[in-house]
């Protein structure tokens, strides 16, 4: 086969992945719970290597920021130089008022669900989360080796004001990766086939991070949450039968005891991922209709069809939104040409870091579910309260799975988890976000950022109307 049969090929190969995406997906993810059920040792390894990858990634992922946010650095001057800064701010705002609006969202659905007070008497935690807080995030700031790679890509815009030769170059890299982007989206089924293989053997995976003994009092979560939702409380019998079945059955099947001894995990992980999710779309959702009232040309069912099914499979599969990134530039180029390059590479490349209203969701979810769980009071305006200490600590986050590591420690102080129970809090918070959690925070990250490019797009026409008519 000569280079351009196989290049034709493999085209061929991305243009059916990205027309049957979905599809694809679901496919191999029940294909990674089928197979794992019928080889124990494959989910030993995903889980593994899912392990191994977020340890790992933190080695290189400074460059790959590096490469993505230095050509979009420089295009956006180049942008700024003919339009003017004034849509640079618009764009930011975008993204601060998305991620505040994303706050009040998650913590005013989770106080009507969860039933939770107003306030509470004597509640004092707000000073000392604050102070742990700012430590924390200095810390993060001098010695997260994420962040070099940002710092690196400033320095380089100066540099390349200086030498042609260096903005021709990463203008060349940026268009690169466009062009690169595209063929991701064969990694799609790979990457659904691994999670689902992952959460088959989730209990094995927990048992091996929480330790045998553990045990949540042997309560039935959902009486532990108290949950303000109808048809909860069907629910939870029927999953309290499905337990007991285990339980008490003879059956001799391979991890069916270890299923039913840790049904609890698997019940909450689930709750929370769902959970997640729901909230995540219900949020996407409205930023679409927001989206659709702010730029009357932008069409709902074209951008889902043509779009967000395209992306969300490969950001749901990989829980990486810097992987996606390529692809999610590749698709809006040509889907939305309309946005200028400069503000579609800053906005989904910048978005990694700067358009983290999913990753906001989970980290309240998380922590207000795992509260209630162990029996720690708290309120609305608690939960307000940490809006602040959250939301700058949300710029130390790179986009990466597992990334809800940072935010833990300030939760439990913002919550007021006691000390002794403090580190039971930290190793579910720890355990139980990866996975089915993270996947669907990464989906609205990314989706997110995708909307505040077109937004910004039509904000960007509106200035250059204004420029001629003042011209």
């Amino acid at each position: 086969m000569d280079n351009n049969t196989a290049k034709i090929n493999f085209k061929d190969l991305v243009s059916f992945t990205e027309k049957h995406s979905l599809v694809l997906a679901l496919v191999f993810f029940v294909l990674g719970i089928i197979i794992t059920a019928w080889a124990q040792s494959l989910g030993t390894f995903i889980s593994g290597a899912i392990e191994f990858l977020i340890s790992f990634y933190g080695y290189f992922v400074p460059f790959i920021l590096y490469f993505l946010l230095t050509p979009a650095l420089i295009g956006i001057i180049e942008l700024a130089k003919e339009y003017g800064n004034g849509w640079l701010f618009s764009v930011l705002k975008q993204f601060i008022v998305a991620r505040t609006l994303a706050v009040i969202f998650v913590i005013s659905i989770l106080s009507i669900i969860f039933d939770l007070p107003f306030y509470l008497n004597g509640s004092a935690t707000f000073g000392g989360a604050l102070a742990e807080t700012v430590n924390q995030l200095i810390h993060a700031l001098v010695f997260s080796t994420f962040l070099y790679g940002v710092y690196a890509a400033i320095i380089t815009i100066f540099i390349a004001r200086k030498f042609a030769w260096v903005k021709s170059f990463f203008n060349k890299v940026g268009n690169g990766i466009e062009y690169a982007g595209e063929s991701l989206v064969v990694l799609t089924p790979l990457f659904m086939f691994a999670i689902g293989s992952f959460l088959y053997h989730l209990p094995f995976y927990l048992e091996m991070s929480m330790g045998e003994g553990f045990q949540l009092g042997g309560q039935d979560i959902f009486s532990l949450l108290n949950l303000n939702v109808p048809g909860i409380n069907f629910v939870s019998a029927q999953l309290a039968g499905i337990q007991s079945a285990f339980a008490y059955s003879n059956l001799n099947i391979s991890g069916v005891g270890l299923f039913s001894k840790q049904f609890v995990f698997i019940k909450l992980y689930f709750f929370i991922g769902l959970m997640t999710g729901l909230l995540c779309l219900i949020w996407h959702g409205l930023y679409v209709m927001y989206t659709r009232m702010v730029n009357k040309k932008f069409n709902v069912r074209y951008y889902i069809n043509n779009y967000w099914l395209k992306i969300y499979p490969l950001l749901w599969s990989s829980s990486s939104e810097s992987l996606a990134v390529p692809l999610s530039l590749s698709l809006m180029k040509k889907k939305f040409p309309e946005v200028p390059s400069g503000i579609r590479q800053f906005v989904i490349a910048g978005g990694s870091y700067l358009g983290i209203n999913g990753t906001i969701i989970s980290v309240y979810v998380m922590g207000v579910i795992l509260a209630v769980i162990l029996g720690v009071q708290i309120s609305f305006l608690q939960l307000l309260f940490s809006l602040p200490v959250i939301f700058i600590l949300g710029y130390a986050v790179p986009g990466i799975p597992g990334e809800l590591i940072i935010f833990a420690g300030s939760m439990g102080v913002l919550l007021g988890i006691p000390e002794n129970i403090l580190p039971l809090f930290l190793a579910l918070y720890l355990t139980l976000q990866i996975g089915l959690p993270d996947s669907f925070r990464t989906g609205c990250n990314s989706t997110d950022s995708a909307l505040v490019a077109i937004i910004s797009s039509s904000q960007l026409e509106f200035h250059q109307k204004q420029k001629r008519i003042g011209g």
